[in-house]
């Protein structure tokens, strides 16, 4: 009897072990921390008779259930955990781990030993396209200046693993970049040879180990020093940025651990002594300026920071020359379709970031663009998008030109939308 008890209690335990999940899935008895990071969680799918036979529907049913069952957050963590502390694999993409459990992406590490290095042919050709655009801009008063943020590969390539090649090779974009940029006189802030020079003097921490991008210290010492750079480029006298106090803690903060956020592992990894400034403004200099920044994720310790709000009058941030911020914080607004040509005639300084990992497309496309903009080559098809709609507004605003638009579409059997846009057209290219 007793053992018939027993197996029973051990039997509607393991029934409850089984539907917990559902259970969980259905009304979420236990608070979860979400995952981090760029997790991307299946939709339900539709059903459709043509999804259900070529078994669309099926794959992504299961899909759906798995990414939204009881305790996925835990399990997920559990896996990685594991993954990390038996085999020292980090369960995130791109993220490798190093000795003593410094954190890389990959990609640092393939730039830093060349990989992407396409020829100095290749190279020229980018420089001479940056130096003809700081060309125009100084034309026009404004001051190009190009960024080389710190990289984590270069900063400690005695933490590679083991499976990686800790020497370096004189064939990486860095390097080439660092030796031509003043060769050429382009304006060059080269933020990973200085962090370098300070790596065994600072006492602070200028590169977390477990981030991808330069410290919260670091990022701020940066942001003084490209202020007083613009200021010497430029001649203007921007509000300066000050460091009235620096205190150390053993815990992050910001971006300090965004590999390791990124992670999602159940238990947190040993802290770091890392420094944090307190940060005051002053407004001394008032000379209103604004700024272009083309660039990666770099930039985004300078943002937070409030470089462009505070040292600048405005900023526009053009990500990856795709996404404009801050616009896109609310949703996203492309690059595209702005009249970047305003935005650029309208900058006094414009500043070009890329990491070591994405110098190979340093810019994005947008030195050939804004140099055919300021050569007038090209115009913004922003801004002539905004031009005929002014037109097709002074069509409809005049009776008989609106009518006679109206008679010219039935003539050529075509919308009278595409006939207004038409007639806008001829009118800009006639005018």
């Amino acid at each position: 009897m007793k053992n018939q008890k027993t197996k029973l209690v051990l039997f509607i335990a393991f029934v409850f072990v089984l539907i917990l999940p559902l259970i969980q899935a259905k009304v979420n008895v236990f608070q979860e921390e979400p995952l981090h990071g760029g997790v991307v969680i299946a939709p339900k799918p539709e059903f459709s008779f043509t999804d259900w036979f070529n078994d669309e529907y099926q794959t992504g049913m299961e899909k759906f259930i798995n990414d939204n069952i009881g305790f996925r957050p835990f399990l997920v963590r559990l896996h990685n955990q594991i993954q990390f502390s038996l085999f020292k694999q980090a369960s995130a993409k791109g993220v490798v781990v190093g000795k003593n459990n410094y954190l890389f992406e990959q990609a640092y590490i393939d730039a830093y030993h060349g990989q992407y290095f396409s020829g100095r042919t290749d190279l020229l050709k980018k420089i001479e396209a940056l130096k003809e655009l700081q060309t125009e801009l100084e034309k026009k008063g404004k001051t190009l200046i190009v960024v080389l943020p710190p990289g984590k590969a270069s900063y400690f390539p005695e933490y590679f693993p083991d499976s990686s090649n800790d020497q370096a090779t004189d064939s990486t974009f860095y390097k080439e970049y660092r030796k031509l940029l003043p060769k050429y006189g382009i304006n060059c802030f080269d933020v990973n040879g200085w962090f370098l020079e300070m790596k065994d003097t600072t006492q602070h921490v200028l590169y977390p180990k477990y981030g991808i991008h330069w410290s919260e210290y670091g990022a701020a010492i940066a942001a003084d020093s490209l202020i007083q750079q613009v200021e010497k480029l430029s001649g203007r006298n921007l509000p300066d940025l000050k460091i009235t106090d620096i205190q150390k803690q053993n815990y992050s903060q910001g971006t300090d651990n965004d590999i390791e956020w990124g992670m999602n592992l159940l238990k947190s990894l040993p802290s770091q002594t890392l420094s944090y400034p307190t940060i005051e403004w002053d407004y001394t200099g008032s000379d209103t300026t604004n700024m272009l920044v083309v660039g990666d994720s770099f930039y985004w310790n300078w943002y937070y920071l409030g470089l462009g709000e505070k040292s600048f009058n405005k900023t526009s941030f053009w990500y990856y020359n795709n996404e404009v911020y801050p616009e896109s914080k609310e949703s996203s607004v492309k690059v595209k379709s702005i009249d970047r040509a305003s935005v650029i005639q309208n900058s006094d300084v414009v500043l070009l970031i890329a990491s070591e990992s994405n110098l190979v497309n340093m810019a994005w496309g947008f030195v050939d663009d804004a140099i055919d903009i300021l050569q007038g080559r090209v115009e913004d098809p922003a801004l002539k998008k905004q031009k005929i709609q002014e037109v097709i507004n002074r069509i409809k605003s005049d009776e008989n030109w609106m009518k006679s638009v109206v008679e010219k579409a039935k003539d050529q059997n075509i919308s009278v939308d595409s006939m207004l846009v038409l007639d806008a057209i001829w009118v800009i290219e006639n005018e």
